[in-house]
């Protein structure tokens, strides 16, 4: 199993900032909404806003990362050269791991396409 490693996360707030500002592929659901912009890197990377606001529990937030992480470790296997950022919404703290799993897992599916299709 690979490790979540220091180049596939975003550290700064410059990276953040670039993502949040006018992102070209984003997919929306109910419960999480992920934005994605081209890095011009080999590798994609991963940003996470999970706020207290949505998701009251500590513990609840640290497992929601860990599955996010977890699933975005799965799909940067077809690498899309990316820098990707996953925001919770209310209630995704209140879903068990599978169905938590199965959203996300849906919209890397969605983003993935929504890349493929502009680099045609």
């Amino acid at each position: 199993m690979s490790k979540f490693c220091k180049h596939q996360r975003l550290l700064k707030a410059a990276e953040y900032t670039n993502v949040f500002s006018d992102p070209p592929f984003r997919a929306s659901h109910q419960y999480c909404l992920i934005l994605a912009k081209p890095n011009n890197l080999e590798h994609d990377r991963l940003g996470l806003v999970i706020a207290k606001k949505h998701i009251r529990l500590a513990v609840d937030r640290n497992r929601i990362k860990r599955l996010i992480r977890e699933s975005f470790r799965q799909q940067s296997r077809n690498s899309m050269g990316i820098d990707a950022i996953v925001l919770a919404r209310k209630g995704l703290g209140d879903l068990d791991n599978s169905t938590v799993t199965k959203i996300v897992n849906q919209q890397w599916l969605r983003i993935e396409k929504k890349v493929r299709m502009s680099q045609r």
